[in-house]
């Protein structure tokens, strides 16, 4: 294997969410392969990260200047990256890999752009050598780009929390949501059900990015003082590691209301804390979650169901521990991070040299 390799993230500093396999990736190949190289785009700077038509020139330079090498780059890159990749893989036979965790057109609500997204991510995965997809749903979103099947490559994700003894759980009701806070997410819902049933004992702590959807956000906050939930809601922002491993040991019910998903690994996560589960029933939730036996599943926007099953597991302790050793059990077979690395590794290592 004799070319350069280049893993271009938002970021290599993330342990949870999408970014930790990138990161994790990134580390094992800077350990096995010398020729790494990673570019952090946080590290730019001001000026690069302020002025996006200015990057995309210097990277087209980059790209074209470069000699002999092949990229491994976050799909979430491909509107900032499209143009220099295509033109390095045209004119110096260069070429690229992609991380896909989910398809960003089907999550759009304005209608241009989501055909501007629909295009960039259809020209953008139709020219990569493969994709990585985490699901067998997202798999479908990318052929139904046009993308051929034998590019797919899925290759499941897993958990970032690992339980060896089955967590100690309080006597009180604490309800956790973990994710950003974008409309995608569902939080809305969950805050709906919540004040259906806001005479019942319980306090739910969300953890997430605040800070992205500025506009949903506040609406969600808007949302919990209509609802007269402000004694019950608490939004922590983003929390360190060791912070939010200490929410999961604290709560007894997770829920998961998202609408869009390209897995879902605070679903694994939950279920490695005992948590019992009561999420939307989206196919990359099924993948995870059988409703009745480690979770309860609604439909998406269903704010009324969402009440019911939480207060089901609300006012029955014994419920919580049953579901929750069941997912605890489960969580002891979850592969490993090394393992999920190394798949993604190997379907990389065949490009590394010289075609």
């Amino acid at each position: 294997m004799n070319r350069n390799l280049l893993i271009i993230a938002t970021s290599f500093q993330k342990i949870t969410g999408g970014l930790i396999w990138i990161s994790n990736l990134a580390a094992y190949a800077k350990r096995v392969y010398k020729k790494t190289t990673l570019i952090d785009l946080s590290q730019e700077n001001v000026l690069m990260r302020s002025n996006r038509f200015l990057e995309i020139i210097y990277y087209i330079v980059f790209c074209l200047w470069k000699k002999n090498f092949f990229v491994f780059i976050d799909h979430r890159l491909h509107l900032r990256f499209s143009m220099p990749l295509l033109l390095s893989s045209l004119l110096k036979k260069n070429g690229y890999a992609t991380i896909c965790h989910h398809v960003f057109y089907k999550i759009k609500d304005n209608m241009i752009r989501k055909v501007i997204e629909y295009l960039s991510e259809k020209i953008f995965l139709k020219n990569a050598r493969f994709v990585v997809v985490p699901s067998k749903k997202t798999a479908s979103d990318v052929r139904k780009l046009n993308i051929s099947n034998d590019k797919i490559v899925v290759i499941n994700p897993t958990c970032v929390y690992r339980n060896y003894e089955i967590p100690q759980k309080p006597f009180r009701n604490n309800i956790l949501f973990v994710g950003n806070l974008e409309p995608r997410k569902g939080l809305h819902i969950a805050i709906e059900a919540l004040s259906l049933i806001k005479d019942a004992k319980f306090s739910f702590q969300i953890i997430g990015d605040c800070q992205k959807h500025k506009g949903y956000y506040a609406y969600v906050k808007n949302l919990v003082i209509r609802c007269g939930l402000s004694t019950k809601v608490v939004f922590h922002g983003r929390v360190t590691s060791d912070d939010i491993e200490g929410f999961y040991r604290n709560a007894n019910v997770f829920v998961f209301p998202s609408r869009h998903e390209g897995y879902g690994m605070v679903l694994l996560e939950a279920m490695s804390f005992a948590l019992p589960i009561v999420a939307t029933d989206i196919p990359t939730t099924r993948e995870i979650v059988v409703n009745n036996v480690n979770g309860y599943l609604c439909s998406v926007d269903d704010a009324t169901c969402l009440s019911q099953k939480i207060k089901k597991l609300l006012n029955n302790r014994n419920l919580q521990m049953q579901i929750g050793k069941e997912n605890f059990k489960a969580s002891r077979n979850f592969r490993s991070w090394d393992d999920v690395v190394q798949q993604t590794f190997d379907s990389l290592s065949p490009y590394l040299s010289n075609e």
